[in-house]
């Protein structure tokens, strides 16, 4: 039986990557790091998700009355720690909430206003308007916060099994049998019996266990979630499903194609299942009265030393300080999820595992943002515990337990590969420059200022791979003067450097690229090209104290001031963590420090943009290749017209100033913002909407707020500024004029006598 398009469409809008936040920033705080053994397929097990591609024929059950009755459950924080609720309660179940008014749930915005694309958090969510969501997060909500009220639930069922499975043997090692076992499970399980099987050469072994991780991952989840992009020669007419019950027809020359393996609805269900997991070890740390200084995917680092007590660090409360949990009470936690573990428990005793031997030798943590943090110990030979209490003397042998490349690693290496003296990899293969990278940082975050490691100055630069005609044209002047030999060819390396944002205020900045040299110390050598035009020009590194004048005399003499190393470094521990709050509830900047509060957001249907797959040209987007939204992701409007934003800023603005502004007759400008509607022009449309939102942008300048990229949400932004701030209203026709507080009718009486002359009809008119 064919699932309904509308159930797809549903369950792709319900789709949420990873969750990864920073809660506790720019502060060392002692933690206990741990990570979920094999998430994915963990999560697959629980949900029993498997049964559903392996049965004859799928059902859709409405589940609504069920699902409400269980989220209003006073046992539902325990029911989650029980398998059998995981399968028969939550299983692959589409929940629809008609209206969210503070409900802790997955969001996906433009939480950074200069950011081109969003990014995904957990913040109470005020919404005038329904969303789709996977039954995991919607029980997550009821556990920390509102429960979001719910239109309707839909369960997708299996009933039977197809014909013609038979079982399979894992890469010459176990058999599996989907009719009887879950075999990612059983996938699992094998790797680590390989992983302690002392009769496999190190080779061999290793082979083993990278085929068989990749393949539970991918096969449990990342093949579900599957869309390949395509760009046609000519559009074509497509019919779109998304969170609507009415589909939208477009035509449009970029299709996205679900893989041989996609289903929207068990891909939803994986990553919410995930978010849940690592959402109930957060409410028991919490509940416990201890917090956790960050989480990443199926990793949370918590708060805690030996004994417990109080740490310095900035708190909403004011105090100064947060509770650090006891290893007793982390172990307590951890405790809870073994109901939940789908494994042989010779093989995986604990489903949640203690990473970095966190209980026996104390571990610090020091984050900035999201995926940017580092763990480590002041001194790894000291094996004596340490209390919380300690007088936070930095000793030399700083250890670097793990660290993120995050923002980094897309650069090349500064560090050359053939000097014996100085390898540039660890004995675990990482990057040694990024070790040292981190290490600059931590120094800075204990109170000293060092200097900048060696390579600061050479330039920050990626690789790319010469893969089409357009890259082929970045270097069309250079060739022509060549031999054919000489020429870059098709699978060629390049090189790209990143002008600095000095360059943007300067004039149209030119795009830096070069032949391959793989010499760090030859950069400066080069010849750079610019992608815009295949001509030669000249490009330089400033030091990381700068001014923009130098950029200016710089850019006086033709010369291209690009990123070194040095301005990266300086700029990644200012990364502000757009989506929380700082401790004071004032958005977090690049100094905030302490632990965040959630960052409410509030939206509607006309500011929440269709988008297709966000995931394309992801290394052309790093090296700079491509820089515009529209290039990589396919846009469908929003799910209502935002003309009415429009219309009620123009009224803040006033009839004859808008037609000023927009060129327009005052008439054309009187239509449109008293009927409220769109006006029946293209271009008059563009150009009020364009006064309307440059309006909107000034004035939350001027009163000291940060307007987003989106012209609807800047206009949002004013209304909501507007209402917050102001008693008065303002006459709807358009005039200007201000009603006063006590006002009723959103009409002055002289506009509203006009309308009422022109509403009566004149002699011999019918």
């Amino acid at each position: 039986m064919p699932i309904d398009p509308k159930i797809l469409g549903s369950a792709t809008s319900a789709f949420f990557g990873a969750r990864a936040e920073a809660r506790i920033v720019r502060t060392v705080v002692p933690v206990v790091p741990v990570d979920i053994t094999a998430e994915y397929p963990t999560v697959n097990a629980n949900l029993d998700t498997s049964s559903l591609p392996i049965a004859r024929e799928l059902v859709v059950r409405d589940v609504t009355n069920e699902v409400r009755e269980t989220l209003r459950s006073a046992e539902l924080f325990a029911h989650c720690f029980d398998r059998r609720f995981w399968r028969r309660a939550i299983g692959v179940t589409l929940v629809e909430i008609e209206r969210s008014e503070g409900s802790v749930l997955p969001v996906r915005a433009l939480y950074d206003a200069a950011a081109n694309d969003p990014g995904l958090g957990v913040n109470p969510l005020y919404y005038d308007g329904s969303l789709w969501y996977a039954l995991p997060d919607v029980i997550y909500a009821a556990l920390v916060g509102p429960v979001p009220p719910i239109r309707r639930a839909l369960r997708l069922v299996g009933r039977g099994v197809q014909r013609g499975l038979r079982q399979v043997r894992l890469r010459g090692t176990r058999y599996v049998d989907p009719r009887e076992a879950d075999p990612f499970v059983a996938m699992v399980e094998e790797r680590l019996r390989i992983r302690n099987d002392p009769t496999l050469a190190a080779e061999e072994r290793d082979r083993l266990e990278l085929f068989l991780k990749i393949t539970a991952n991918s096969g449990s989840y990342g093949v579900q979630a599957r869309f390949d992009r395509h760009e046609l020669a000519h559009p074509v007419e497509l019919v779109v499903h998304g969170p609507d019950d009415i589909a939208r027809v477009t035509w449009m020359d970029v299709v996205e194609d679900p893989g041989p393996y996609a289903f929207p609805p068990i891909a939803a269900s994986i990553t919410a299942g995930g978010r849940l997991m690592l959402g109930l070890a957060q409410k028991l740390v919490e509940d416990a009265g201890g917090h956790y200084a960050m989480c990443d995917t199926d990793a949370l680092a918590i708060v805690s030393t030996k004994e417990g007590g109080w740490i310095e660090c900035e708190s909403p409360d004011g105090s100064g300080r947060i509770r650090a949990l006891s290893h007793d009470e982390v172990r307590a936690i951890l405790v809870r999820f073994e109901s939940l573990n789908p494994y042989d428990r010779a093989l995986v005793p604990d489903l949640w595992k203690v990473v970095h031997g966190s209980l026996e030798h104390r571990l610090l943590a020091y984050v900035i943002s999201a995926k940017r943090y580092v763990l480590f110990r002041r001194n790894p030979t000291d094996i004596v515990e340490v209390s919380a209490e300690d007088d936070g003397e930095v000793v030399a042998d700083e250890e670097l337990a793990d660290w993120t490349e995050h923002g980094l690693g897309q650069f090349l290496d500064p560090l050359p590969d053939d000097d014996p003296s100085r390898p540039n990899r660890d004995v675990d293969g990482r990057r040694v420059w990024v070790k040292e990278a981190w290490r600059w940082v931590l120094e800075r975050a204990h109170g000293e200022d060092p200097p900048l490691p060696e390579w600061a100055e050479r330039y920050a630069l990626s690789q790319f791979s010469l893969s089409s005609p357009t890259i082929a044209g970045w270097f069309r002047g250079r060739d022509a003067r060549l031999d054919r030999v000489d020429r870059m060819r098709p699978g060629t390396f390049g090189l790209l450097a990143h002008p600095n944002a000095f360059m943007k205020n300067l004039y149209d900045h030119a795009w830096p690229a070069a032949p391959y040299e793989r010499d760090p110390r030859c950069w400066t050598e080069v010849s750079w090209y610019d992608r815009r035009n295949a001509q030669p020009i000249r490009v330089r590194g400033l030091g990381p104290n700068a001014s923009a004048d130098e950029a200016a005399r710089a850019a006086e003499r033709g010369e291209v001031v690009v990123l070194t190393l040095g301005d990266v470094l300086r700029r990644y521990e200012t990364r502000p963590e757009h989506k929380s709050l700082a401790p004071d509830g004032s958005p977090a900047t690049g100094t905030t420090c302490g632990l965040l509060r959630r960052r409410p957001v509030r939206s509607t249907p006309a500011l929440t943009h269709l988008a297709g797959k966000e995931g394309n040209k992801l290394l052309e987007r790093v090296t700079g290749e491509v820089t515009r939204p529209e290039d990589y992701r396919s846009d469908y409007g929003t799910r209502e017209d935002t003309w009415p934003y429009v219309a009620a800023v123009l009224r803040m603005i006033g009839r004859e100033k808008v037609a000023c502004l927009a060129e327009l007759d005052p008439s054309t400008v009187w239509r449109a913002i008293q009927d409220a509607t769109n006006p029946r022009r293209a271009s008059t449309r563009a150009k009020l909407s364009a006064a309307a939102a440059a309006f909107a942008h000034d004035e939350l300048r001027r009163r000291g707020l940060q307007p987003a990229n989106d012209p609807t949400a800047v206009l949002s932004q004013l209304l909501a500024a507007e209402s917050a701030t102001s008693q008065t209203r303002v006459c709807e026709c358009g005039c200007g004029k201000e009603l006063g507080p006590r006002r009723r009718r959103w009409y002055s009486n002289a506009c509203r006598q006009r309308a009422l002359r022109r509403a009566q009809p004149t002699p011999g008119s019918t």
